[in-house]
């Protein structure tokens, strides 16, 4: 059992709902490679985790995102330490971006006012995963920018994974966003079908509990991938197996404000990324060797994507190379540092 659930699911009364409640930003911006640090109960040099996503040293409260009301009033309230927030998206563009789903937007405006903007007024020192959010939130006062990490234990046979065709006879193609990418998934629905129609052996998976057309939803090369609480999704990441995974970012506030993110997660799957040209990210998609970029037109990404399969071959033979980078972008080494400085006794940034 990994550590990140050792820290958060075992020993607590409250199982079920701590399970609700924790977050992936917490895994990935803390836990992942934080977690040794982290305890139950008051101990010297140790952090004691308060909530979910709270946390607490003799010097600093941390806060991930958003957490039960009360343990996040304790935090605010608390003028003998100071007050850090991570926020990872972008949550103001509630108020202006239309490409998100109606449903999520409240949501977001409803949290933006009982606790995301509470907590960067309040905040002492801000943590953003973006260097568009670094720009946007360095308003509310001081602010770093920190990026991702996934469980190191997700990188064992990585190499293996990036040389090898997902299935033999087929093209397995993927989309590993959610919901909340509303304004991309309407963008690759004439993508996906064209894809579908240019080659036979092109098998496409796709997020359920989303609003596919027909077309899509009853073809029999397609299927979809249910979602799974976070402490599952990790493991489950590496046994799945894909060729080709989409993430288009559209320009938009929201999709401005993502972290690097899916560029590990999709290498995860043993995937080539297919990634828009204006992602804020671009440079590290090409730094890395992990994936190619389109132009954000639908005739554009349907031509990249079929250059990108017939690029295949070619790109896992650099499977050595493209694990290394990968290898070197999760590195927990400069989270862990960044963590020691934002939560000890004096804030050296």
């Amino acid at each position: 059992m990994s550590k990140l659930r050792k820290a958060v699911y075992l020993t607590r009364p409250d199982t079920l709902l701590w399970r609700r409640s924790l977050l992936p930003t917490t895994a990935l911006y803390f836990l992942n490679s934080y977690a040794d640090e982290v305890a139950e109960k008051a101990k010297d040099g140790k952090v004691l985790q308060l909530g979910a996503n709270t946390f607490r040293t003799g010097s600093a409260n941390l806060v991930i995102r958003q957490d039960l009301p009360e343990v996040v009033a304790a935090a605010l309230i608390d003028r003998t330490r100071r007050f850090v927030y991570l926020i990872d998206d972008n949550v103001g563009a509630y108020a202006s971006d239309s490409g998100l789903p109606e449903n999520y937007r409240k949501r977001l405006a409803d949290r933006w006012t009982r606790s995301f903007q509470p907590s960067l007024r309040r905040a002492d020192q801000i943590v953003g995963c973006s260097d568009y959010l670094f720009h946007h939130l360095k308003t509310y006062g001081p602010t770093v920018r920190m990026d991702p990490i996934w469980d190191q234990r997700l990188f064992e046979g990585l190499r293996q994974r990036l040389a090898t065709p997902a299935s033999r006879g087929s093209v397995q193609v993927a989309y590993l966003g959610t919901g909340s990418h509303d304004a991309a998934l309407a963008f690759l629905v004439p993508v996906f079908i064209a894809l579908l129609d240019a080659r036979s052996d092109i098998e496409l998976t796709l997020p359920a509990g989303t609003q596919w057309p027909s077309i899509l939803v009853d073809h029999p090369r397609v299927r979809r991938r249910w979602p799974v609480p976070w402490f599952e999704y990790e493991e489950r990441l590496v046994a799945e197996s894909y060729d080709l995974c989409l993430y288009p970012s559209l320009d938009t506030p929201f999709a401005a404000g993502r972290s690097v993110n899916k560029l590990t997660e999709q290498a995860l799957t043993g995937a080539l990324g297919l990634f828009s040209e204006n992602w804020s990210h671009a440079d590290t998609v090409m730094a890395t060797g992990a994936g190619v970029l389109a132009q954000n037109t639908v005739e554009c990404w349907i031509d990249a994507a079929l250059q990108a399969i017939d690029y295949l071959p070619e790109w896992r033979e650099t499977a050595s190379a493209v694990t290394a980078a990968i290898r070197d972008l999760n590195d927990p080494a400069r989270q862990y540092a960044q963590w020691q400085r934002l939560l000890g006794p004096e804030l050296g940034l």
